[in-house]
């Protein structure tokens, strides 16, 4: 495996302890090849930026929520343009309430769902 340093800002990166804390000086990370693999945990306490892409299981995180986020119709809000346009803003408005009413739904339906089984359960012991 090869392991290259370099500084970066704010967060430092342990192969032994695997744990990601702030800093206020310049701490070494490690950089790993492609052929490289490292099964470990790491804990990272604030705010952590991303240049790229992340892959989890094999899938890329970043597609997977653009695909969710088409396939729900979860629209791109814009408070400035709200702010000058009261029809867009009330429309944001009735989106949210629409959503809230589907969640509210949903729970019921799964609530529902989850009494039906158990029910199930009792009359079939």
């Amino acid at each position: 495996m090869t392991i290259s340093n370099s500084l970066v800002p704010k967060y430092t990166y342990s192969l032994n302890s695997p744990i990601a804390s702030s800093s206020t000086s310049s701490p070494i990370a490690y950089t790993f090849n492609s052929n490289s693999s490292i099964s470990s945990t790491v804990n990272i306490s604030g705010d952590m930026q991303v240049s790229g892409n992340i892959i989890l299981n094999n899938s890329s995180l970043n597609y997977r929520l653009e695909y969710i986020e088409s396939r729900l119709h979860i629209p791109a809000r814009s408070i400035e343009l709200e702010k000058t346009h009261e029809g867009l803003a009330k429309i944001w408005e009735e989106y949210v309430n629409t959503t809230t009413e589907l969640e509210r739904l949903c729970n019921e339906y799964n609530e529902t769902l989850n009494a039906i089984k158990t029910f199930d359960i009792i009359r079939n012991t």
